[in-house]
């Protein structure tokens, strides 16, 4: 079920070059980055601006994050660690940011390329794929040095911060005394036939993760063997899968979105898989969300169409256990 209407900016902001995805950081969600179409990573801090737009156009962030050559669609927050950010690109980088405390600048902004900003930060450290394009990066929510990709060809890449050069000190505090150290991780598997869009890991279980891609599949994987998935989901999406994420509610289901223009939502004890399938969209169906708290998920289209609608399914389903 969903109601139509329409939505007012809050707060406007120019943009430079397309939104190709933003993310608000959940320690203080004033502050939003953003993946530019002109190859920059934009900080905003909608506190900072004012509630009506400035009619010159300009673009104003409180930072711009310089480190990939091409144009990205993967950005994560760390859900721990406040002002860490990993992004990645068609550069096949991973650029890994730490937006705790930004430099502090005392030149005068100048206007280039209309973007006005002094404030310029580079990557801790960067990451090679390997691969021609990074489509998706997710931190685990709960391993604080691990991060996966989804990337081109296929591949699932999952990688220990405490394998890198000196950054794992940027998540040291997230440890506990009594934790033991663990065998570096690694991996860099191919899992799909075609490139790989979207991961998702679940939100209790640690071994538990999504991918999805090209090849109109998702796969469930363990990590703790990712020779063979669990189960593959391959007799609905008739185009490539474009996210996937798990519900907060339900720890056995999770939502699709598709270029096929089609929502599902699956569910892991089902012998079909899909619960209900959602077809309000006319348009690719590249993100969506769940809410935190209830059983409603916001999708959004490459025609500009933004959704909100509940997931009854889910809710009949957590009142029947």
């Amino acid at each position: 079920m969903g109601v139509r209407g329409s939505m007012h900016p809050y707060v406007p902001m120019y943009h430079a070059g397309d939104v190709n995805k933003a993310r608000a950081m959940p320690q203080n969600t004033f502050k939003i980055a953003s993946l530019s179409s002109t190859n920059d990573v934009f900080l905003f801090d909608y506190s900072k601006h004012p509630s009506k737009l400035n009619p010159d156009g300009i673009c104003r962030p409180q930072a711009v994050l310089r480190g990939h050559t091409d144009e990205g669609f993967a950005l994560s927050w760390h859900p721990m660690q406040q002002g860490l950010l990993l992004t990645g690109a068609q550069d096949g980088k991973m650029c890994l940011w730490n937006l705790e405390k930004l430099p502090t600048s005392t030149v005068t902004p100048t206007i280039t390329n209309g973007i006005e900003c002094s404030t310029i930060v580079e990557p801790v450290e960067i990451f090679d794929s390997e691969r021609k394009l990074v489509d998706a990066v997710q931190w685990h929510p709960g391993h604080p040095s691990v991060f996966g990709a989804a990337a081109a060809s296929g591949t699932l890449l999952i990688t220990d911060l405490r394998a890198s050069s000196g950054t794992a000190s940027l998540v040291e505090s997230l440890f506990s005394s009594t934790t033991s150290p663990s065998k570096t991780l690694q991996f860099r598997v191919k899992v799909h036939s075609a490139d790989c869009n979207c991961i998702a890991f679940h939100p209790v279980n640690e071994y538990a993760l999504l991918t999805g891609s090209d090849d109109t599949t998702i796969a469930l994987w363990d990590m703790r063997n990712l020779s063979k998935e669990v189960r593959r989901y391959d007799q609905h999406h008739r185009d490539g899968v474009l996210q996937v994420a798990w519900s907060p509610l339900a720890p056995s289901i999770f939502a699709s979105s598709s270029a096929d223009q089609h929502v599902y939502i699956w569910d892991t004890k089902s012998d079909d898989g899909v619960i209900f399938d959602h077809k309000g969209h006319d348009s690719r169906i590249p993100d969506l969300s769940w809410h935190p708290t209830r059983p409603m998920i916001a999708s959004v289209a490459e025609d500009s169409s933004f959704q909100i609608w509940e997931a009854s399914v889910v809710e009949n389903l957590i009142n029947s256990i």
